[in-house]
């Protein structure tokens, strides 16, 4: 018996299996990343067309060596009036809607798995694997301790708008596009596949803590000629950049409508904030 036990913690060695509880101070797992794009999301699934929106102040982006760092403050003051030369944007999200997901799903037993279960994340899985060989996204091999979230929209878009509850100026009055006005912000994970799992040129990199494992290639254009239908696997969050300052000092609020080819629509719409006027 006492030999049996010998064996056994000799192989558990060698396996480097660990019996004792991870302590806090140990650090997690690590984790493979065979592919770049940790996730798919296909929007013609979702059934709740709302988008996330907020607004958030002090932005920061390097035109010059061409970087955008993570997002601002999020306004939480809505009676104090803010300037454009605080950088507001609009940001804009479908993440916080969990249906159309398309990620490796882990399979467990198929003995102790509900088979409808089982069957579903097969199909998850398939689907998946097809989209990551579609666009090459197989030779990544990377390794880190924490779950990146690098996600790619599957559903073409067709139009991007935001429009204003008041007159903004004598150009955009109530309720017009007032998208020019705007420069967006989002990540572009299909240039990074396709550029070698480099950030692609004519982009924009984004300072944040993974970039020397993840790096992103941002994309910087005027929201009115983003032309999304031609972007294909695009990230599923966008920061939209305030340009102008209105004509005058008020409470504005915005709406943005994402319109998918197929004639689906999400929308979302904003806390009023009180914008400083060119008068001001």
């Amino acid at each position: 018996m006492k030999k049996n036990i010998l064996v056994f913690s000799v192989i558990l060695i060698l396996l480097g299996c660990d019996t004792t509880p991870r302590s806090l101070d140990t650090p997690p797992p690590i984790i493979f990343h065979k592919s770049y794009i940790q996730y798919f999301r296909d929007l013609g699934e979702i059934n709740n067309q709302t988008l996330s929106v907020w607004i958030s102040s002090g932005n920061r982006i390097d035109t010059i060596n061409k970087v955008v760092y993570p997002e601002g403050n999020l306004i939480e003051d809505y009676s104090k009036y803010y300037g454009i030369d605080e950088n507001l944007s609009i940001g804009v999200s479908v993440r916080m809607n969990q249906i159309g997901l398309y990620y490796r799903k882990p399979m467990g037993s198929k003995e102790y798995t509900n088979p409808d279960v089982w069957k579903e994340n097969e199909r998850i899985n398939r689907v998946y694997d097809s989209l990551l060989n579609l666009i090459g996204d197989t030779a990544f091999n990377k390794i880190t301790r924490e779950h990146i979230d690098i996600g790619a929209i599957i559903t073409p878009i067709s139009t991007f708008v935001i429009t204003c509850n008041k007159d903004y100026n004598s150009k955009f009055p109530k309720e017009s596009d007032i998208s020019s006005l705007f420069t967006v912000f989002f990540d572009d994970p299909y240039s990074t596949v396709k550029s070698g799992y480099k950030q692609a040129p004519d982009h924009y990199e984004y300072d944040w803590a993974y970039k020397n494992i993840f790096p992103k290639s941002i994309v910087k254009t005027n929201l009115a000629t983003a032309d999304f239908a031609n972007r294909p696997f695009i990230g599923d969050e966008w920061r939209c950049m305030l340009d102008v300052a209105p004509d005058n000092s008020d409470s504005y609020t915005f709406t943005v409508e994402v319109t998918l080819t197929d004639g689906t629509v999400f929308r979302g719409t904003t806390n009023p904030i009180k914008i400083k006027g060119k008068n001001q």
